[in-house]
């Protein structure tokens, strides 16, 4: 609807309506309300006739059964509506469908001869997504296998472990994790303005004990603190078993059907016994695929401050000091495998050149005529996810031969949380900000494993293997940006007078369009202009916490003392806390881009590990191998984010009083 701005037409319309109302009312003709019609006489009556009734019941009534079953429709939340599609050409033109990545020619058709109309299409909606996923298990396990009569003592001391590692990593990834609840668009650019501080102060205290603080560009793989070529797959670490339920299948893996063999022993054989206990072997995962689109453009035009943002903190904390009580006697093989941590990051920029294909394909035209949509207010595109992973799994275990082949598990507990959100909107050949750009890209990855373990030996002629350790702690995390790597300071001047004719209801075309170079080959512009702030904001925190520490006391009956008893394998270990979050973001499908205002484009890397040493309740060590990385060539300036200045939003719509003065 178009409201008028100035007041010489609003009184105009205010006192037209009083004549129309009087015109309306000479029309009604109430005079003619006086004209009745004569009434009819009601007719008469016939006298009544006997009628014969059986009043016998010949239905059955079943049982009174209260309440009306109902289902309603099923609506999947995709983009599909309960409602019939409406007819969308007989309100606007059609426009040729591209899909995102293509790199296609945009309106090769001839435009009309005038030079600027308006069409009626339909605005981009924002959306604003919110997620939060959590998951809490205890599975503390007893297990007496056989009969013993000693007390058990234990300790684990996961309590202070778990705090202490998780202390240590918030102070690194503060102010980035934990953040929200937001509250309003304000705390949009606020949590930006105070994550760009954060990196500008670890940019001026420059290393320390504690981290070390490097200047470079962020671009391509980094693990664990180092610039890569290649990145490894997850599907090489984690043990095969939770392939299927993570989704991933090996390359090479081939179905086999294993047919179970039954084992029959007779009296005199000899026993070939074992007792197999799997005590650990967990796995925590969060995943997070964003694929956001909503809003994309050929040319990016921002008239106020441009604010960019890309972060990625990943810290792997972990203890896994086991202790073997009584000289650890026996002959249990114990496994020599280790606690293995991956912090992967990868920034990826993409840059696509749908105008020059256009300016190819149609050599020569130019513009001659625009459709516009204006969006009065702020425009947002956010998307918000916390996911949380808490289990507790510390076994007591007491294992005695048992004369027979015996498999105990304690462990292997799954706790996997998923998220895939994609935002499909709008494509355009020119998208005006009036007001400022919040752009930030955020992930935030913690494991925290706790797997201090206790094994006591109570005799010492037991042969087999053992594993205490051989965890898996992943954090892998892609942030994708397509669209130009810099902005152009400073709006051309057909730019600006574009965004005061439409501020002013104006929607001509300035000349300055007939020439411009950066929309050669098209003949009519599809134009969004926003007159508030576009915020674009997505953030994820990944959260795994996991306490393991088992004990285990391993002893022999005298009963089977004579029996073979030659295969002991336990496991306390082989964990896997998993982190994976891809964020994909389509900011334009062109080169250019300008801006207005000054331009504060910043990208910051954090890789940790945690390292544990001894028992916490003793002061054990903490070891800190934590690595930050500033992106210096996008202009990273330690307080140029000082002066964001007071949040203004937008109203969104007129006033809710039209007229105003008029009708005072």
């Amino acid at each position: 609807m178009y409201f008028p701005s100035d007041t010489t037409t609003e009184i105009i319309a205010h006192f037209m309506g009083y004549f129309e109302l009087a015109v309306e009312a000479a029309r009604q003709r109430h005079h003619y309300a006086q004209i009745r019609d004569a009434e009819k006489p009601a007719p008469i009556d016939p006298d009544p006739q006997p009628v014969s009734i059986d009043i016998a019941q010949n239905y059955a009534m079943g049982a009174f059964q209260p309440g009306v079953g109902y289902t309603p429709p099923s609506w999947i939340i995709r983009g599909d509506a309960p409602v019939e599609t409406l007819p969308w050409h007989l309100f606007f033109p059609r426009v040729p469908h591209v899909p995102l990545g293509h790199e296609d020619v945009r309106h090769p058709h001839q435009a009309a001869a005038t030079h600027g109309f308006k069409t009626i299409a339909p605005e981009p909606g924002s959306v604003i997504a919110l997620f939060e996923q959590t998951i809490a298990l205890n599975d503390d396990d007893l297990l007496v296998l056989g009969e013993y009569g000693g007390p058990l003592h234990f300790s684990s001391g996961a309590d202070v472990g778990i705090l202490t590692l998780y202390d240590e990593a918030m102070k690194i990834a503060a102010p980035v994790a934990g953040l929200g609840p937001l509250h309003g668009l304000g705390d949009v650019a606020h949590i930006v303005a105070d994550i760009a501080r954060f990196g500008a102060e670890l940019g001026d205290a420059g290393p320390s004990e504690d981290m070390d603080v490097s200047l470079r560009a962020l671009d391509g793989s980094f693990i664990n603190g180092e610039a890569v070529d290649e990145t490894p797959k997850l599907i090489d670490h984690l043990p095969p078993h939770w392939h299927d339920t993570l989704g991933m299948k090996a390359p090479d893996a081939e179905s086999e059907e294993t047919v179970p063999v039954q084992h029959v022993s007779l009296a005199g054989d000899t026993l070939d016994t074992s007792v197999t206990l799997n005590a650990g072997g967990n796995l925590l995962a969060n995943e997070a695929n964003f694929l956001e689109a909503g809003l994309t453009s050929s040319v990016f035009a921002v008239r106020g401050d441009v604010h960019q943002l890309d972060v990625i903190i990943q810290i792997n904390a972990y203890y896994d000091t086991d202790s073997f009580a009584d000289g650890f006697l026996g002959g249990l093989e114990p496994s020599l495998s280790s606690t293995s941590t991956y912090n992967i990051a990868n920034f990826v920029a993409e840059t696509r050149d749908v105008p020059g294909a256009a300016a190819a394909a149609n050599p020569g035209l130019l513009p001659t005529s625009w459709n516009v949509t204006v969006v009065n207010g702020d425009l947002v595109f956010v998307e918000w996810l916390k996911q949380f992973n808490f289990a507790s799994d510390q076994d007591m275990s007491v294992l005695s031969a048992t004369g027979s082949t015996t498999f105990a598990t304690t462990g292997e507990n799954a706790a996997v949380n998923a998220t895939r959100f994609a935002d499909l909107g709008f494509y355009y050949d020119l998208v005006i900000v009036g007001g400022r750009l919040y752009d930030a890209n955020i992930i935030s990855q913690t494991n925290i494993l706790y797997d201090n373990d206790t094994i006591e030996m109570l005799a010492g002629d037991m042969t087999g293997k053992i594993n205490t350790s051989g965890n898996l702690l992943w954090n892998q995390a892609t942030i994708n940006n397509i669209g130009p790597t810099q902005f152009t300071q400073g709006l051309p001047d057909h730019y600006i007078e574009a965004m005061k004719n439409l501020d002013a209801g104006n929607d001509a075309m300035p000349s300055g369009f007939l020439s411009g170079k950066e929309f050669a080959g098209f003949g009519a512009l599809k134009v969004l202009y926003v007159s508030g702030n576009l915020f674009d904001l997505r953030y994820v925190e990944q959260s795994n916490i996991l306490g393991d520490a088992d004990f285990v006391a391993v002893q022999k009956a005298k009963a089977l003392s004579g029996l073979e008893t030659n295969k002991w394998t336990i496991d306390t270990g082989s964990n896997s806390l998993v982190n994976m979050a891809h964020i994909r973001d389509f900011d334009s499908l062109g080169k250019t881009a300008f801006a207005g205002g000054n331009v504060y484009s910043d990208a910051v890397l954090i890789q940790g590990d945690l390292i544990g040493h001894g028992n916490p309740n003793q002061h054990g060590a903490l070891v800190n191998e934590v690595v930050a990385f500033l992106d210096t060539d996008k202009g990273f300036l330690a307080s140029h984010f000082d002066d964001i200045g007071p949040f203004s939003h937008v109203l969104d719509g007129p006033a809710a009083d039209i007229m105003q003065s008029v009708l005072a």
